[in-house]
């Protein structure tokens, strides 16, 4: 699906860092969707950006361990093992460029690091 085909959505979208970014009404003018394919063809993740915490991508199922991410390991059951590796590096390069905190929603080790339920980041 093509969220900016949705009324009303999205504000703005572009390229950067090799990233599709995608400004999201829903989530704030502070969150951005990145495509990440490789999991799935239309696979994202979210880049949010919190007063406290900062800068955070959530990774979705782009990654499921921080061993993958690290070693750029890519499970056999993924759709597509270059879009996958593609997808690891361009989270890397954002990351890197905003010092952003990565959270890879599958491994406990990231989950970890978020406020337990009610509380949320800020």
């Amino acid at each position: 699906m093509n969220l900016c085909a949705l009324p009303g959505c999205c504000t703005a979208a572009g390229i950067a860092g090799g990233a599709l970014l995608i400004r999201v009404q829903h989530f704030g003018q502070r969150s951005r969707l990145l495509r990440t394919p490789g999991h799935t063809p239309g696979h994202s993740s979210l880049l949010v950006k919190l007063s406290q915490m900062g800068p955070a991508i959530l990774s979705g199922d782009a990654v499921h361990f921080r061993e993958n991410y690290d070693n750029e390991g890519v499970p056999i059951f993924n759709y597509d093992r270059a879009q996958t590796i593609a997808s690891i590096q361009r989270m890397k390069q954002i990351a890197s460029n905003l010092k952003a905190t990565l959270i890879i929603q599958h491994d406990a080790r990231d989950i970890g690091k978020l406020p337990e339920f009610p509380a949320f980041a800020k």
